[in-house]
């Protein structure tokens, strides 16, 4: 009986201290991203093209949860429909980005978000700077969104769909 007291507390002990481990870990990591998220200034270099990447099924807003990357690997740095609409309006009135580079194929969300970008990119158009798309593949509604190009480029054996 004693040897299993023993054991009792030595496994109980054990489990303490990884819980309380585990607990400094998440609240460290949450109080790191806090302090983090702080808006830095970029500074970019005269002659820049944003690039823009819309190859993901684009959510409403960009997840601002930190502990996010913990638990859901795929969804780390992916833009929402409000920093994709903000970064087009931002660029279109910096003098050092000159355009836009689209990267599409397939674009996940609704006609209507894809309505908005579009709408979006024909304001930044205004502004006299360019937008050229590539797609290895496009479909219907990546090539209404390209459409609004300057210049479209496709892989020679690329599909329209």
């Amino acid at each position: 009986m004693k040897s299993f007291f023993k054991t009792f507390f030595a496994s109980f002990l054990g489990s303490a201290v990884l819980l309380l481990v585990v607990v400094i870990f998440i609240f460290g990591s949450l109080i790191a991203s806090i302090a983090s998220s702080s808006e830095a200034n970029v500074t970019l270099k005269p002659k820049t093209v944003l690039y823009m990447n819309l190859n993901y099924d684009i959510p409403e807003r960009t997840n601002s949860n930190s502990l996010e990357m913990y638990f859901n690997v795929d969804k780390i740095d992916m833009a929402g429909m409000n920093d994709i609409l903000n970064n087009i309006d931002a660029a279109a009135t910096d003098p050092n980005i000159e355009g836009i580079f689209l990267d599409l194929s397939t674009i996940g969300t609704s006609s209507a978000n894809i309505e908005e970008i579009r709408n979006r990119l024909i304001s930044f158009k205004e502004s006299g700077k360019f937008i050229i798309s590539y797609g290895e593949a496009y479909t219907q509604s990546a090539y209404y969104l390209a459409s609004v190009s300057d210049k479209i480029y496709m892989l020679p054996d690329g599909v329209l769909d």
